[in-house]
């Protein structure tokens, strides 16, 4: 019993501390730092450059979907907002 409660417990801190957000919002912290859209595609999705790591990465069209938590992680680690 006690063991379900802690799961319980760590398993909606650990959802605490995702951030949820919208590819729209994603783009415009983006485009703050210099990103850009190439017109290019990457496996169908518009192909995008950070300045600042010197990367392409892909991104999505889906404007108003939220972005799942390792797509996050993964764009922002190749546009370099963290």
């Amino acid at each position: 019993m006690f063991f379900l409660l802690f799961k319980k417990i760590a398993l909606s801190l650990h959802c605490q501390r995702q951030e949820a957000m919208k590819y729209s919002e994603l783009e415009r912290q983006l485009k703050k730092i210099g990103c850009y859209s190439t017109g290019g595609s990457i496996n169908g999705h518009p192909e995008w450059y950070s300045p600042v790591t010197d990367k392409y990465f892909p991104m999505s069209h889906h404007q108003h979907q939220e972005v799942a938590s390792g797509t996050l992680r993964k764009i922002k680690r190749d546009a370099g907002l963290k």
